[in-house]
């Protein structure tokens, strides 16, 4: 599948979105297929998929303090004094709650990765 840059983004990055919200005993989807036989790309998507699960694992937290059913908006309100409190952008945090609620990394594109 082609991202609106005109990029491929591999196997796996069309799945649709998995609906309903984040729960404590949820898991982060499956990393994309197609392993490199590359050494150097194999270490940098296992890397990738670390931040992603870690991003997936602060989306969850955030969702505790702006639940999935407000806005984006209200979300940003919340979250603001949350992020600066800890010292987390914003926009990286917006995006892991979108994350954790989705399950699709694209969420996490231009911000966490």
């Amino acid at each position: 599948m082609k991202g609106r840059s005109g990029i491929d983004l591999g196997p796996g990055s069309g799945a649709a979105p998995t609906g309903g919200s984040a729960s404590a005993t949820s898991v982060p989807p499956p990393p994309p297929g197609d392993p490199s036989a590359d050494p150097a790309i194999a270490a940098l998507r296992r890397v990738g998929d670390e931040v992603a699960a870690s991003a997936h694992a602060i989306g969850e937290l955030l969702t505790e303090a702006a639940p999935a059913y407000p806005s984006e908006t209200a979300a940003a309100v919340v979250l603001a004094q949350l992020c600066a409190a800890i010292g987390e952008d914003l926009e990286s945090a917006l995006a892991a709650r979108r994350y954790a609620m989705s399950g699709d990394r694209r969420a996490l594109h231009g911000t966490v990765l």
